[in-house]
C-alpha cells in the first residue's frame, strides 16, 4: 500500500474526476458515507453525536457524514465552524442537501460558544471535520481554542481524514492537535499519519475506498510504500526440502572488542536465526572465547587486536577473504572507536567487493570520510539510528527527526546505498528514490542490543542471496513483529536475545508455507 503526501491525494483526486469522470461531488458523498458507516460498527444509538465541519471539503465529508447518521437514527447535532460564503461548490451542496433532509447545522459565533461548549460536553462522540489534509502550521483561532476543549472532553474522538492540526505530509504539530481516537481515511494511508508526532494523534487508523480507480494511483506513482504482510509474505525465502546449509549462503559479521562482545554475539546469532545456512563472526582474540561460547552453531575467528582490545591494523589480511564463500558481509556491532579505527575501517571497506551492511560504530568511522561510499563496487546498506544519521550528514538530530524522509531520500540517492534510517516506523530509502515505511515495532526494541540484532537479521537475509531491498524490508518487518511477540508479558523487561528467540514466530506469521521435512544431506 503506497502513502501518499496531500499533493499527491490532490493530483489523484484530480485525475479521478477530470480524466476519469467520477464528479467531485459523488467522490465527496462516498468520503461521508463510509465514515457514517465505519462509525456505525462502534457507536451506539442512544450516543449523542457532534460533528465540527469547516467550510472547505473536509467540512463537506461533515456533512455527509452527518446526514448519513441521522437517516440511520443516531442524535447528531452538527456545527459549522467557519462561514457559507467560503464554501466550496461541492460543500455548498452537501450542506444545502443536509439542510433539505430536515437536519439543523449551527453556525459558531462568538454568541453561541457557550452553546457549543455545552454540546461537547454532552457529547459521547466528538467528530472532527474542520481541516482535513491540506491544513499546515499552527491553528488560528476559533480553531485553537474550540480544538483545545475538546481533547479535554471524555467523548470519543473521531477524526476525518486527519486529526486538525497534523500536518498530513510531514506528521508536525505545531502546539496544538486533536488527539483522535478513531480516524477514517480516504482512499490511502497520508504520510503523516505515520511519522512522530503526528501518528500520536491518529488513534485507531482505519483507510475507506471511496471509487478512486486503481489506474489512477499508478498514474500518479507515490514513492513511499507501506511494508505489508501481504506484499512481505511471498518475499520470504522458501526453505526446500533438497538443500543444504551451502544452498543458504555464508553470512559473516566483524565486530567486537574488548568492552564490547555482546553486539557480535546478538548480531551472530540473528543471522543464523534469520536462516543463514552459515555464519562466521570475526572478533578480537581476547573475546573469541566469550562469543563461540555463546554462539557454538557459528564459525568464530580469533583476530590480532591492539592494546586496547579493538582490531589490529593487520588483522584484515589474517581473513584472506578472497578464499572464502561469503556471500554477505556486516561490520559495526561492538568494535568502538580507536585510534586507528578509520585506518583499519577504510582498509576493509575496500578489500571488500560483496553486498555490506554497515552499522553501530561502523557508521560512526564511515562519518569521518563519507567520500569511501564513493568507493564502494558492491550494493552497501547503511542501518543508522538519528544520532548516527545526524553524524553523517554533519547536522543535528533535530533537523533529521524533522525531515526524515528528505534526509534518508537524499543520503541514499547522493551515495548510491540502501539507507535504513531506524526509529518509531522506521524508514527505507533505495539508490533510486523509492521509499518504504515499516508499521512493525514498539517500545519494547528501544534497549541496547535490538540494533544488532537487527543488523544480524539483515545480513542473514543478504547472506540468502535474496534481492537487497527485500532483505533489508524482511529484517525490519520482522524485526519489529518479533519485538512485539517479545514483549508479552511486558514491554519493559523485553531484551535482545528474547527478540532472537522470537524470529522463527515472528516468520511463522509472516509465510503460510509448511515448514520443509528434515534433510540430512551432508552439504559443504
Amino acid at each position: 500500500m503506497f502513502l501518499v503526501t496531500a499533493e499527491e491525494m490532490r493530483e489523484i483526486d484530480r485525475k479521478t474526476i477530470e480524466e476519469i469522470g467520477i464528479p467531485s461531488i459523488v467522490l465527496m458523498e462516498n468520503a461521508g458515507s463510509q465514515v457514517a458507516r465505519e462509525m456505525m460498527q462502534f457507536i451506539f444509538k442512544p450516543a449523542k453525536i457532534v460533528i465540527l465541519s469547516g467550510h472547505g471539503n473536509n467540512g463537506g465529508d461533515g456533512f455527509v457524514t452527518a446526514r448519513h447518521l441521522g437517516n440511520h437514527g443516531y442524535d447528531v447535532q452538527t456545527w459549522l465552524i467557519g462561514s457559507p460564503e467560503k464554501f466550496t461548490p461541492e460543500t455548498t451542496i452537501h450542506f444545502n442537501a443536509l439542510i433539505q433532509s430536515g437536519y439543523k447545522v449551527n453556525i459558531f459565533s462568538q454568541d453561541n460558544e457557550l452553546e457549543l461548549k455545552e454540546s461537547l460536553i454532552k457529547a459521547d462522540i466528538i467528530v472532527d471535520a474542520l481541516l482535513g489534509t491540506g491544513a499546515t502550521g499552527g491553528l488560528r483561532e476559533p480553531y485553537k481554542s474550540i480544538i483545545q476543549f475538546v481533547n479535554q472532553t471524555n467523548a470519543t474522538k473521531v477524526a476525518i481524514d486527519i486529526p486538525t492540526g497534523v500536518n498530513s505530509n510531514t506528521g508536525e504539530v505545531v502546539e496544538l492537535a486533536l488527539i483522535a481516537d478513531y480516524t477514517i481515511t480516504f482512499a490511502l494511508p497520508k504520510i503523516g499519519q505515520y511519522l512522530y508526532p503526528g501518528t500520536e494523534y491518529i488513534g485507531k487508523l482505519k483507510v475507506v475506498d471511496i471509487s478512486i480507480p486503481s489506474i489512477v494511483i499508478k498514474e500518479v506513482d507515490p514513492r513511499i510504500s507501506l511494508l505489508s504482510q501481504n506484499d512481505l509474505r511471498t518475499r520470504l525465502p522458501i526453505r526446500k526440502r533438497n538443500s543444504h546449509k551451502g544452498t543458504y549462503g555464508h553470512a559473516f559479521i566483524i565486530g567486537g572488542s574488548k568492552n564490547m562482545p555482546g553486539a557480535i554475539t546478538l548480531a551472530t546469532m540473528a543471522a543464523l536465526r534469520t536462516g543463514a545456512g552459515l555464519t562466521t563472526s570475526a572478533v578480537p582474540a581476547s573475546i573469541q572465547p566469550m562469543v563461540f561460547s555463546r554462539v557454538p552453531e557459528a564459525i568464530c575467528i580469533a583476530m590480532d587486536e591492539d592494546s586496547t582490545g579493538h582490531f589490529a591494523l593487520n588483522s584484515i589480511e589474517a581473513l584472506r577473504l578472497e578464499e572464502k564463500n561469503y556471500t554477505a558481509i556486516g561490520i559495526g556491532p561492538g568494535i568502538g572507536q580507536w585510534e586507528l579505527g578509520l585506518e583499519w575501517f577504510k582498509k576493509l571497506l575496500l578489500s571488500i567487493n560483496l553486498p555490506m551492511i554497515i552499522d553501530a560504530d561502523g557508521l560512526n568511522l564511515l562519518s569521518k570520510e563519507i567520500g569511501l561510499l564513493d568507493q564502494r563496487k558492491s550494493e552497501t546498506i547503511l542501518t543508522p539510528h538519528p544520532g548516527e544519521m545526524a553524524r553523517l550528514i554533519k547536522r543535528d538530530v533535530a533537523y533529521v527527526e524533522k525531515n526524515r524522509i528528505k534526509v534518508a531520500k537524499e543520503f541514499a540517492s547522493q551515495y548510491g546505498v540502501y539507507l535504513l534510517l531506524k526509529g518509531a516506523h522506521s524508514l527505507i530509502a533505495t539508490p533510486n528514490g523509492d521509499l518504504y515505511l515499516n508499521p512493525t515495532g514498539g517500545p519494547e526494541l528501544a534497549k541496547g542490543g535490538s540494533g544488532d540484532v537487527l543488523t544480524g537479521m539483515i545480513t542473514g537475509f543478504v547472506a540468502q542471496k535474496l534481492p537487497i531491498l527485500d532483505a533489508v524490508m524482511l529484517a525490519v518487518y520482522l524485526h519489529g513483529i518479533a519485538g512485539n511477540l517479545a514483549s508479552k508479558p511486558s514491554n519493559y523487561s523485553t531484551i535482545a536475545t528474547d527478540v532472537i528467540d522470537k524470529i522463527g514466530f515472528a516468520m511463522s506469521t509472516l509465510s503460510n508455507h509448511v515448514d520443509a521435512l528434515p534433510t540430512h544431506f551432508p552439504g559443504n
